[in-house]
């Protein structure tokens, strides 16, 4: 659950290893966790696809975020969330009290995705 990473802004990307467009985000990703880990970002990628193929995949491209495999539940998850077609990629980012801010359906770049949290990283440097 998000639970799991209190008082941060979490960036909750839904992929699978048979879609182009999720291979060609996630090493915007991999930057945007290094960068922004720091200021209380973490992302955590929710993977509708087989665990063998996604743990391969994982240490093939060197994914430095938790990686959750999920199958239909996280397709349903991600319709729960705001994706109604069920399509992949899909991003959430939700702040730091667990409210969603934003949904992406689609290829999201790294400089869109550190556009989105500026603000919210500034917001952290403000109150800590």
């Amino acid at each position: 659950t998000i639970s799991a990473w209190p008082d941060r802004v979490l960036v909750i990307n839904f992929w699978a290893t048979w879609c182009a467009p999720c291979r060609r985000e996630i090493p915007g990703l991999i930057n945007i966790q290094a960068k922004n880990a720091a200021n209380g970002v973490q992302v955590v990628g929710i993977a509708v696809d087989q665990a063998d193929k996604v743990r391969e995949y994982a240490k093939e491209i060197g994914i430095n975020y938790p990686i959750l495999i999920a199958g239909i539940e996280g397709a349903a998850l991600s319709r729960e969330l705001g994706n109604k077609t069920g399509a992949l990629p899909f991003t959430v980012v939700l702040n730091r009290d667990g409210a969603l801010l934003k949904s992406h359906l689609g290829l999201i770049t790294e400089e869109e995705l550190q556009e989105l949290l500026r603000p919210l990283l500034a917001n952290s440097a403000k109150s800590g």
